[in-house]
């Protein structure tokens, strides 16, 4: 199971994707010198008594992410549903990157001025491995199936 590259590439999505929910991904500054930063997490702001800001669609396309990858990884003997379950992750890291730019350029401007932390790459890094699991997952299936025709 883990002697596969591809499955080691999932194991270091994973890794990426739970780093990236612990992780702060940006603080907010308030305009005025008074007053403290505001931490964005996935989940939520940080040190904001009250926020019309609603991280939870973050933390929750993360945590699926997670799950999806611990089950994709075990489904190394239906490589098809592998690969789609890989690119259903891609997709969702998509969605996140969505969320994240909508709310970088409409609610946190808002409430201050907004600083991105290096944690907002770790999805990114999600995806390129995810695509290189899906490109070695693509390779095996075409070499068994190669393998079927010349038998």
């Amino acid at each position: 199971m883990l002697q596969r590259k591809q499955s080691l590439f999932l194991l270091l999505s994973l890794i990426c994707a739970l780093v990236c929910l612990c992780l702060p991904i940006g603080t907010i500054a308030p305009r005025t010198s008074m007053g403290t930063d505001l931490i964005v997490n996935n989940l939520g702001l940080k040190g904001a008594s009250f926020s019309s800001y609603m991280g939870w669609p973050l933390y929750a396309v993360l945590v699926l992410n997670c799950a999806l990858c611990v089950i994709t990884i075990f489904l190394y003997k239906n490589r098809t549903l592998q690969m789609k379950f890989c690119s259903i992750q891609i997709v969702l890291y998509g969605i996140w990157y969505v969320y994240y730019i909508y709310s970088v350029l409409e609610t946190f401007p808002v409430l201050g001025i907004f600083k991105m932390n290096w944690s907002v790459s770790l999805p990114l890094v999600s995806i390129i491995l995810c695509a290189m699991a899906h490109k070695g997952i693509k390779n095996d299936e075409e070499l068994v199936r190669s393998a079927d025709r010349i038998r």
